[in-house]
């Protein structure tokens, strides 16, 4: 219990007295009791029977008021123009204790801030004074509850309002309580209804299976895809209901994604359940597009490789056997720059193929180290030089087999464009920012005029390329989502920076 007479205590105090609140009826209030007078002490001996006090005394700096439910302020130790009551105002109703040898009025405390009034006489009766700081303390937790409330309210009617995606909240019976405004030329027309209520297609009886097996079961229903049919003579259009028409009806079609999860209270129990649907129109389709366009390549490659090389395997086997009987020196001249134009053919047919494979877009990348793709392309090109690898544990989002083939590319393309006989050295490093990763050389470079053009088909200054190196490059890059571009090195070559990667360097 506080003692009401210890005018040395000068530290903060908190007393929560249990035997006398069991008593007494503890309402779980928290009060903190500012003050070093007698008024004070007395009031914090009565508040302590029914809750826990805090006292503090008078000083300079307000006190910390986070853990309580009100404050009481004594005018014989903190009047109204205080700093003190003024910072407790702010974060705290306050309950102002009259002094018997003021004439402060209860209009001046409400007006200067203070929650309730407690004059002289009312603040000596324990009673009084219980309960005008019990009525503040009650009053102060339901504005804090509809204070609370208001803002849930509000950011559910922001989702509700503005997200643009169908969502929705259904009670035990699958009835709409509440529905978004996207898709919906009336959302209050599901209000209190079920889909199947609504809707007369089949497909409504789906999907009110499908909310009684989330409230019945508690089963969540995540990322169902569903084909949508809609018409105009749909009575509620709404685009995640699907529905069955005749041929004569004028139907469209949509794609969207549904996840129904069980709406439960506090204790468990199942209220009914919450909702979205998101139209994934664009994203099928855009797949879709994705699947013919990899079909195409495989095509383009089956003809290439058969309907190509077969021919000019049939050609190299007759000059063969051409070769073989030719015993004129300038007849043999002749068929060496044959066999010579053929092996550059079946050259330019590896890489179409490689251009017509490389180029499929890339839909399930892994993290990739990079220092390792480095090592196993250098390693196979196996060229007359250096690699200076420079991204340590670094890892790239990236189809592992493609991401070799691009920098074997980039290490053939820079041997053989290498100064004279000069071994070449190659580095790969990681873009400042952390935005992708380069590939530069210590060769004669790109001259600034031809690298616009350098990822062109047939572009090559070597005498034995055939100009498809660095449009694999692109291809590869393209697959992957990344942009590629040519820059000047630091050692004077030739500097090709990937942007729009996900590197990761952690």
């Amino acid at each position: 219990m506080t003692n009401p007479r210890e005018p040395a205590e000068t530290s903060d105090s908190t007393h929560d007295t249990s035997d006398s609140a069991a008593a007494d009826g503890d309402d779980g209030r928290t009060v903190l009791v500012v003050g070093a007078d007698d008024a004070a002490d007395a009031a914090a001996t009565v508040l302590d029977r029914r809750g826990t006090v805090i006292r503090r005394p008078e000083s300079d700096e307000p006190p910390e008021a986070s853990d309580a439910d009100c404050a009481v302020l004594s005018e014989a130790s903190v009047g109204l123009s205080s700093p003190t009551f003024d910072a407790l105002c702010d974060r705290l109703p306050v309950v102002f204790l009259g002094a018997p040898t003021d004439e402060t009025t209860a209009a001046e405390a409400l007006s200067a801030g203070a929650a309730e009034f407690v004059p002289p006489a009312d603040a000596a009766d324990g009673r009084v004074l219980d309960a005008r700081v019990s009525g503040v303390v009650a009053r102060a937790r339901r504005d804090r509850l509809a204070a609370d409330l208001a803002r849930e309210r509000s950011m559910l009617d922001a989702i509700f309002e503005t997200i643009p995606a169908h969502l929705y909240v259904k009670d035990e019976e699958a009835r709409h309580l509440r529905v978004s405004e996207a898709y919906l030329d009336d959302p209050t027309a599901y209000i209190g209804r079920t889909d199947d209520e609504i809707h007369s297609h089949g497909h409504a009886e789906e999907t009110h299976a499908d909310d009684r097996r989330v409230i019945d079961r508690g089963e969540p229903i995540l990322d169902k895809e569903e084909r949508v049919m809609s018409s105009d003579t749909d009575e509620f259009s709404v685009r995640h209901l699907l529905s069955e028409h005749g041929e004569e009806a004028d139907v469209s079609e949509s794609w969207v994604l549904t996840s129904k999860v069980p709406w439960r209270d506090d204790d468990g129990e199942i209220l009914g359940l919450v909702g979205f649907t998101i139209d994934i129109s664009e994203r099928n389709e855009y797949r879709k597009r994705l699947e013919r366009q990899n079909d195409r390549l495989e095509e383009f490659a089956r003809v290439v490789s058969h309907d190509l090389r077969n021919p000019l395997n049939v050609a190299q086997g007759y000059l063969e056997l051409l070769a073989d009987i030719v015993e004129d020196e300038t007849a043999a001249a002749y068929t060496d720059r044959i066999d010579g134009a053929h092996g550059r053919m079946n050259e330019l047919i590896e890489d179409v193929l490689s251009l017509a494979r490389r180029g499929e877009v890339v839909d399930d990348p892994e993290p990739t180290a990079l220092a390792a793709a480095a090592a196993s392309a250098w390693e196979a090109v196996a060229p007359a030089g250096e690699l200076d690898v420079r991204t340590g544990a670094a890892t790239v989002l990236a189809d592992e087999g493609r991401l070799r083939a691009l920098l074997e590319n980039l290490f053939s393309n820079a041997e053989e464009h290498g100064r004279d006989e000069r071994a070449v050295t190659v580095t790969v490093g990681l873009l400042d920012g952390g935005d992708g990763f380069y590939v530069a050389d210590d060769g004669p470079g790109v001259p600034e005029s031809d690298r616009e053009r350098a990822f062109e088909p047939g572009q090559t200054t070597a005498e034995d390329g055939t100009g498809f190196g660095l449009v694999i490059v692109r291809r590869i890059a393209e697959a992957h989502g990344w942009s590629v571009s040519v820059t000047d090195a630091a050692t004077g070559g030739a500097r090709f920076e990937f942007h729009g990667c996900d590197v990761r360097t952690d």
